[in-house]
C-alpha cells in the first residue's frame, strides 16, 4: 500500500531510507533495456516525466531522510525532497543502511522526537533542509 493511499492524518512523521525521490541514475541508464519488461525501472528514472518525479512531496508530516554516502544506485541529490526535512548521510552503500545499528538508532530518534538528535556515531552529514 502506497503512502498516499493511507489515512495520512494518522501519520505524524516517517523516515525514508536511501529513497530515489528524484529518480535513480541507474534506472535512467537501464530503462531502455529493462524498462519494457520491468516497468518499475522506467518509473524510477531521473526523467521529469517519470512516475517518481511526478509524485507530490509529503506535506503536513515530519520527514527524515537517511542517505548512503557511497550509494551506487541513488545519488545524494536524488534523495532530497522539495519540502523542509531532516537529511542525514551515513558512510555506507545503498542496501547497507538497512543493517546498520546507527541507522536504527537514528530512525528511533526521529520517530520519537522529530529529529535525528546529535547524529552520534558514524553519521557523515546532518542537515535540516
Amino acid at each position: 500500500m502506497a503512502i498516499h493511499q493511507v489515512q495520512t492524518e494518522k501519520i505524524k512523521r516517517f523516515v525514508m531510507l536511501t529513497p530515489p525521490n528524484r529518480g535513480s541514475f541507474v534506472a535512467t541508464k537501464t530503462a531502455k533495456i529493462f524498462g519494457r519488461f520491468f516497468r518499475p525501472v522506467a518509473e524510477l528514472t531521473t526523467e521529469k516525466n517519470s512516475l517518481v518525479n511526478s509524485l507530490e512531496d509529503p506535506s503536513d508530516v515530519e520527514v527524515g531522510v537517511i542517505a548512503a554516502q557511497q550509494d551506487t544506485l541513488v545519488s545524494l541529490e536524488s534523495t532530497r525532497l522539495g519540502v523542509p526535512h531532516e537529511h542525514i548521510t551515513l558512510p555506507c552503500l545503498h542496501s547497507a543502511v538497512l543493517f546498520r545499528q546507527d541507522a536504527a538508532s537514528l530512525i528511533h530518534s526521529f520517530l520519537k522526537t522529530g529529529n535525528f538528535g546529535n547524529a552520534k556515531g558514524s553519521a557523515v552529514n546532518l542537515q535540516k533542509t
